[in-house]
């Protein structure tokens, strides 16, 4: 994954001038002698990014050129750091298979047109006659939320989970998460008591993103 204010000007040189217009979720292959890379717009931690597929060596290559003109290695805390504070979820973490898209936040993901698929018929009852019952909003805490963590209501009922969090966000100066609630209960400003095990903590519900999408300056001759 490349990504961040400079990565379409990083793939446009270095992969290919076309591939910078792919719309989030697209991909596309492109030849590189007798190889081939399979590129797909990515909007995973709130900036414009394409996650990059093909043999080692020549992704060893090209993460040589971008490192080479500017570009940093970014570590796992970093990525979920940033995914976290754009609002952006992840499989096997803030959703599985049991939940609809619009849940997690992916209704850019979904089409309203294309032709039948499975779930259509659901998708297209829930954008005429209205949301969810449930889905991800953010929470903002003074101590580091964890995972699995239960999320309850002034009365003590449980209304939702902590489904990712990170200790410290710069952004918000402050530990931040995701979590699944009820929207009968999700309202920005709301405070809840977050139950991890037998620590009890507390939690302030907010909409999301925490980040707005990042604009790309452009890349330095």
């Amino acid at each position: 994954l490349v990504a961040g204010p400079a990565a379409s000007g990083l793939v446009e040189r270095f992969v290919s001038p076309t591939v910078t217009t792919l719309e989030t979720y697209d991909h596309a292959t492109v030849s590189r002698g007798a190889s081939a890379l399979t590129i797909a717009a990515d909007a995973s931690t709130g900036e414009r990014g394409f996650t990059i597929e093909g043999d080692e060596p020549l992704l060893a290559a090209l993460a040589a050129e971008f490192l080479d003109h500017g570009a940093l290695l970014c570590g796992h805390d970093a990525f979920e750091m940033l995914r976290i504070e754009a609002g952006r979820t992840r499989f096997g973490h803030d959703m599985n298979t049991d939940h609809l898209p619009v849940e997690a936040r992916m209704e850019d993901a979904v089409s309203y047109t294309k032709g039948c698929y499975a779930g259509q018929e659901v998708m297209a009852r829930l954008k005429t006659y209205g949301e969810p019952a449930k889905g991800i909003f953010g929470l903002r805490s003074d101590e580091p939320l964890r995972s699995g963590a239960k999320v309850a209501d002034d009365a003590g009922l449980e209304v939702g989970f902590v489904t990712s969090a990170v200790d410290w966000s710069p952004l918000e100066q402050s530990p931040i998460a995701l979590a699944m609630v009820r929207r009968t209960a999700a309202k920005p400003g709301v405070r809840f008591s977050i139950q991890d095990g037998e620590r009890r903590q507390s939690a302030t519900l907010t909409a999301l993103p925490f980040a707005p999408m990042r604009v790309e300056p452009a890349l330095p001759a």
